[in-house]
């Protein structure tokens, strides 16, 4: 915004006391200041009414202006899509989900039950005596994260598996002597491979979606899954493909000595180059100090690992024993009866425009049962919450409101700034100012435009929003609900569309609030007259000085003739009153007695 430059008023300079008048008895000094207060007056009033009225103007402009980026500011807001398009997202169950939606989100309504939340990898050591006892010397290996590898569902057609169809990280995977006939071909697969895992370092899982997978043991801490065999074998109906793949996070290596204790060890593998995501931490109990170690992320994948390799006669390797405190654990909800995996607890790419956030287990209405003899076992029952996606045109409601409101304080206040009052005959500063007729004409135009080339509604009034006979708009809520019913894309339009209502509006505005629009033309010029005011102020005073200067030189010049003379009067008195006959009293000659 350009600065407003509000200029005082200055004064003739007042003149220096000087001892003026002694020869004639008169003041010189005030007479000096009355002639040039006299000759200054007319002027030094003028420049004062006009830095006055100019001054006026830029508060004015000012007032003007702020009011034109409220305005705006609400103009603006309806030209967004989104303002039309909220939604809402309401769970039946908060106590299992809660759910947001913006305005991308389609409204429907969906079924969903929580079976398991996600959770962050939590692993505790044996107890120590304290903090400052020692773990002993050697070196700790730690990781976060498994190595996965995801196949496909291996066919109940798919070849018999041998000990040659596959290896796993350089080891040859043995078929399962003599597997269950109830086995799948993908059973038989996954028991191979895990009756390797202490070798391999890798296990074999149905990933929930019956497609085969494999992850490294955090145990072991591999950081890597090497598949090779032979395609043409069963392993190309397991849809795992032969070559190497590496964990994300590679280990990391913390070095202790014989004098590291609890406590340093903390801060050891806190601080160490390449963690990461592990937190370590002490609790301390009854039983003791205990190492925590905790994992930063959640989810299946983000297991902690850790391998502690001892020198001679130390203790340190009883940290290959953690004990698991809390598991790294994926989130798995139903949703309309499909099974939904997740690593977090809140996502938002299973509907899009809604984020999903899990709060709590949803309640088990039919308990799992195990399998017994040839029954097969059935998982838990859960009960259903439903989410509902809805339109939310209160959103709408509020901005369109907000424009109203804005709308209507922007006409009170050019109101106020072009009223005249005629009992007192004051006007306001841009009383009659054919700028503001200019604005007010502008803004009226794009109130009452009618916008063409859109389907739905072309004006204002159409969908309740009307000014009365001061131009205070007002707004139908009847009318406007039943349109926002019946077509929310045509209210949409209405402000959103290029050629609609925020669209004109705003390119009144801009013109008017832009930094070469007609006010800050308008400021730029009130600035200009200031400084000039300023300037011929200036020069005028130094003008008063010299004529201040000038009279009291030809003033003073005459008090000091007045003096001589006075002098010179005086003198000639004296002289007189010494003569012979000449008493000062009379210019008669003194009479002589004669006797």
């Amino acid at each position: 915004m350009t600065a407003l430059l509000i200029a005082p008023v200055s004064t003739p300079p007042t003149p220096s006391a000087t001892s003026t008048g002694l020869g004639s008895g008169i003041n010189v000094s005030s007479m000096v200041t009355g002639l040039v207060a006299a000759a200054s007056g007319p002027q030094t009033a003028h420049y004062t009414t006009q830095t006055t009225n100019t001054n006026a103007d830029l508060t004015a402009l000012g007032t003007l202006k702020n009011a034109l980026y409220t305005f705006q500011t609400s103009v603006q807001t309806l030209q967004n899509l989104s303002t039309f398009q909220a939604n809402t997202a309401t769970s039946s169950n908060n106590s299992a989900f809660t759910a947001t939606a913006d305005g991308t989100a389609i409204p429907n309504s969906y079924q969903v039950a929580v079976k398991q939340l996600a959770s962050a990898a939590q692993m505790s050591s044996s107890f120590y005596s304290n903090t400052s006892s020692l773990v002993g010397a050697g070196s700790l290996s730690l990781n976060l994260g498994t190595t996965s590898v995801s196949g496909a569902i291996v066919s109940a057609s798919a070849p018999t598996f041998t000990s040659t169809d596959m290896g796993i990280n350089g080891y040859a995977i043995p078929a399962i002597a003599s597997p269950p006939s109830t086995n799948t071909p993908q059973q038989n697969v996954i028991a191979a491979i895990n009756a390797m895992t202490s070798t391999t370092g890798v296990t074999a899982v149905d990933n929930g979606s019956g497609a085969i997978a494999l992850s490294n043991t955090p145990s072991t801490n591999t950081a890597s899954i090497g598949i090779t065999g032979n395609p043409a074998t069963v392993l190309a109906a397991t849809g795992l493909t032969t070559g190497t793949t590496t964990a994300t996070n590679q280990p990391f290596t913390v070095n202790t000595d014989a004098n590291t204790t609890l406590a340093s060890l903390v801060t050891a593998i806190n601080n160490a180059s390449g963690n990461p995501g592990i937190t370590a931490s002490i609790i301390n109990v009854d039983a003791g100090a205990q190492l925590i170690l905790t994992s930063n992320s959640m989810g299946a994948t983000n297991t902690i690992g850790l391998q502690a390799t001892a020198s001679s006669a130390s203790n340190l390797g009883t940290l290959n024993t953690l004990t698991t405190v809390q598991p790294a654990s994926n989130s798995v909800i139903t949703f309309n009866g499909q099974q939904v995996t997740r690593q977090s607890n809140s996502f938002s790419d299973v509907i899009p425009g809604v984020t999903l956030s899990l709060t709590g287990l949803s309640t088990v209405t039919t308990a799992a049962v195990a399998a017994t003899g040839s029954t097969a076992a059935t998982p838990a029952v859960y009960a259903q919450a439903s989410l509902a996606i809805a339109a939310n045109p209160a959103t709408a409601t509020s901005n369109v409101n907000s424009f109203m409101t804005a709308y209507n304080s922007l006409v009170a206040t050019m109101g106020n700034l072009t009223q005249y009052t005629g009992g007192t005959s004051q006007a306001a500063p841009l009383f009659g100012d054919p700028m503001m007729m200019g604005i007010k004409h502008q803004i009226l135009t794009a109130l009452n435009a009618s916008v063409s080339g859109i389907a739905g509604f072309s004006s204002l009034a159409e969908i309740g929003l009307t000014p009365d006979n001061t131009g205070t708009l007002s707004l139908n809520s009847l009318v406007f609900n039943k349109a926002m019913a019946a077509n929310p894309t045509g209210v949409a339009n209405l402000f959103t569309s290029s050629t609609g209502i925020s669209a004109q509006f705003n390119a009144v505005l801009n013109n008017q609030v832009s930094m070469t629009g007609s006010i800050a033309t308008r400021v730029n010029a009130d600035n200009t007259q200031l400084t000039n005011i300023a300037n011929q102020q200036t020069t005028f005073n130094a003008q008063m000085s010299a004529l201040q200067a000038q009279y009291l030189t030809q003033f003073n010049a005459m008090d000091s003739i007045v003096g001589s003379l006075q002098n010179t009067s005086n003198s000639l008195t004296s002289m007189l009153a010494n003569l012979p006959g000449f008493n000062g009293t009379t210019n008669s000659p003194a009479q002589t007695k004669i006797g």
